[in-house]
């Protein structure tokens, strides 16, 4: 039987390292539509005026739980707090949504942080945060990710959400797949923050996001034209691949 690689990452260490011959490319199925995309996707205005949101006129933040990224809480949380107030003062005209990937348990997962990261926010700027802490369906937290102006995230199936209904998301990452996702497959770098670097968190980390920030909107329709194609042909590698398969077992 052949190997299916889930990434371009593992297609080239199977061929090029290894030398494997039998190998189909293939990639991540989060960049799959989800089941009954379509029917939820009618949904969308529903959605959105649940949480008094429009098309586009908001900017999105999905922050991982503090443990998982850096060893010092307060230093993280002050990173978003940061990211936070830029946003809310590069678009005045725009709301804030604070999204949790992962709320249990309620206090030391995401939802926790962004808990702690609204109340570290200034009061008067409350009234343009939406803070999302209700249970909501995968493909409602897709639609209100791919319909916001911008997405930042260190979660990367937050991202991957993002890039599948063409919208910029900058990722906080130091997962080897999430950065060559972005850095090869993508070719835009300039929506990568590599937080492995040393003293990441200690060494003004506000600026590089900032920087990318204003990157983004310098070369906003271009970007979006660029993750369009890019997922537009991995979907059809993954449908070429599912065909593949298909074939080989039955």
């Amino acid at each position: 039987l052949p190997i299916f690689t889930r990434d371009d990452w593992s297609y080239h260490y199977l061929t090029t390292e290894i030398g494997a011959e039998r190998v189909k490319r293939y990639s991540d199925l989060r960049l799959l539509e989800l089941p009954q995309h379509l029917v939820h996707i009618q949904e969308t205005t529903s959605i959105l005026a649940r949480f008094d949101l429009e098309d586009g006129q908001y900017v999105t933040l999905v922050p991982k739980v503090w443990d998982r990224c850096c060893n010092d809480r307060r230093l993280y949380i002050n990173l978003w707090i940061d990211i936070a107030n830029h946003c809310l003062r590069s678009y005045p005209d725009k709301r804030l949504v604070l999204l949790p990937d992962v709320v249990w348990p309620p206090i030391e997962s995401d939802l926790g942080v962004i808990h702690r990261i609204f109340l570290g926010i200034n009061r008067e700027d409350h009234h343009r945060i939406t803070l999302i802490n209700a249970i909501i369906t995968a493909n409602e937290s897709r639609l209100i990710l791919g319909d916001s102006h911008l997405v930042i995230s260190s979660r990367s199936p937050a991202v991957l959400s993002a890039y599948q209904m063409s919208t910029p998301a900058i990722m906080l990452s130091s997962e080897k797949i999430s950065k060559d996702f972005i850095l090869n497959d993508l070719a835009l770098p300039e929506l990568l923050i590599d937080t492995k670097a040393n003293d990441f968190y200690k060494n003004e980390p506000a600026k590089s996001i900032t920087d990318a920030i204003l990157h983004v909107e310098e070369h906003y329709d271009a970007i979006r034209e660029a993750i369009t194609r890019h997922i537009n042909d991995k979907v059809k590698i993954m449908y070429d691949g599912r065909m593949a398969f298909s074939r080989t077992i039955y």
